[in-house]
């Protein structure tokens, strides 16, 4: 089923898939209509906007499955072409992840002389009376974004998609989104916007020749505990670091990465059943990118026993960090930060641009670089004036959830049973500050000394 919407203006009226049409909210009132059942009728318009663009929502999947090819050519067209904004990126988040959830599929495609230049792929959670959407995506971390032509007209034709996704929702969900990107300055304008700030580590490849120049630009420290477990390796053993490249060695490294991340998690909703929840997409995504030419994983190995494993993608000269894991019976070796230094090494000397590091403030990314940006994330925007009370429950909901989650783990885990009570997120970081900032000063000291 293809819904097709005219001109966007602030007084519309807007077609809801399935229900009575009702005003956009940012006129108001829209929720107690909604729950009253009033509205006013029903309109469908098939014209085109005052920007040349015609905008429709894809809420089947032959539709979905239909957009396939001019999706991949309007990605190819981009500057990067990043993977988290590719049909098939999409299409596996819905078949693993979201359709199960009960999902309904809500992509709104803008055409411009018969062809696509937008995409902005989102899935409605109904929760009644309450239409909440949710960004079509694994939900990994990656920053999401509206795919558009680059053209003079790009940035008019996002906000006439944004507005069209204030009228369709009462909240909208995004895991995160990068403050440059092209949706951010309309996510940033709503009445009510619930977000937490993080950072986005990379190495920026450019700044060094080779190898050589960027182990020479890192602390002391740094280079000490990377020759320390180094010589520690190759004292227990033959190591040695391969690439994979067959398909059902593909599989077994991802199954190891999940069996060691879950160990590690195990007590955390990460876990129990986030990381579970996702194992497929990954498969999916990795058979994708082994196909295309895209996929590096790397493997450290001490004689016959995988110590570390490593698994990224290739967008351009771009590579991205998805995830790593160590063996966790062999952790005096240092595995996960050296097959960490092992991808920068390669990233390098491919001539690559860029190394993302991945979302978050982790203190082991600040050894290999000073870079990063900020990107917000869990973020929830309510469009209307009574919908902000909304994403403060969703919120709310959310963090009691967790927090109820980590309690009924301590208390009741066998490995949690005699151990300290786990130490507030807010001490949390402020140890990992102290530390950050001791190690700083050690280096400075050790330079000066130099």
């Amino acid at each position: 089923m293809v819904l097709v919407f005219g001109p966007i203006l602030t007084d519309e009226v807007v077609l809801m898939p399935g229900r009575a049409a009702r005003p956009n909210p940012q006129i108001g009132m829209h929720f107690i209509q909604q729950l009253m059942g009033l509205g006013p009728e029903d309109r469908r318009r098939d014209s085109r906007g005052p920007n040349g663009l015609a905008l429709r929502v894809i809420d089947d999947d032959a539709g979905f499955l239909a957009l396939k090819e001019q999706w991949n050519t309007l990605q190819q067209a981009e500057a990067e072409e990043l993977p988290e904004r590719s049909f098939l990126w999409a299409l596996h988040a819905w078949e693993t992840i979201a359709r199960p959830r009960g999902h309904k599929l809500h992509i709104i495609v803008g055409y411009s002389e018969g062809r696509i230049v937008l995409v902005m792929p989102l899935v409605v959670q109904r929760q009644w009376p309450i239409r909440i959407g949710r960004w079509l995506a694994p939900e990994f971390g990656e920053c999401s974004d509206v795919l558009v032509k680059g053209c003079g007209r790009s940035d008019r034709w996002v906000a006439s998609a944004w507005t069209l996704v204030a009228s369709s929702f009462h909240l909208l969900r995004i895991p995160a989104v990068c403050l440059d990107a092209s949706i951010w300055p309309h996510v940033e304008a709503t009445r009510s916007l619930q977000k937490t700030c993080t950072s986005a580590p990379y190495v920026d490849c450019r700044q060094w020749p080779d190898w050589k120049a960027f182990l020479g630009s890192r602390s002391k420290a740094f280079v000490t505990d990377f020759k320390r477990s180094g010589k520690r390796l190759h004292k227990a053993g033959e190591a040695r670091i391969i690439d994979i490249d067959q398909a059902d060695q593909m599989r077994a490294t991802l199954d190891w990465i999940v069996q060691e991340k879950t160990k590690r998690f195990a007590h955390t909703i990460y876990g129990a059943q986030i990381l579970p929840s996702k194992i497929e997409f990954c498969r999916r995504i990795c058979t994708d990118a082994l196909a295309s030419g895209t996929l590096l994983i790397r493997e450290l190995w001490l004689g016959d026993e995988r110590l570390a494993a490593l698994w990224a993608i290739r967008s351009g000269r771009r590579l991205h960090n998805l995830t790593f894991a160590w063996n966790q019976n062999r952790k005096k070796y240092g595995a996960g930060r050296l097959i960490v230094t092992d991808s920068v090494r390669w990233a390098i000397e491919h001539k690559l641009r860029t190394y993302d590091l991945g979302l978050g403030k982790d203190e082991y990314k600040y050894r290999y670089t000073d870079k990063d940006e900020t990107v917000a994330t869990d973020v929830v925007v309510a469009f209307g004036p009574f919908d902000r009370f909304l994403s403060w429950a969703v919120v709310g909901a959310r963090r009691l959830r967790r927090a109820l989650h980590g309690r009924f783990r301590a208390k009741f885990s066998p490995k949690q049973t005699h151990t300290a009570a786990p130490r507030s997120a807010l001490l949390r970081r402020l140890d990992a500050a102290e530390r950050s900032q001791q190690r700083q000063v050690v280096d400075d000291l050790e330079t000066a000394a130099d």
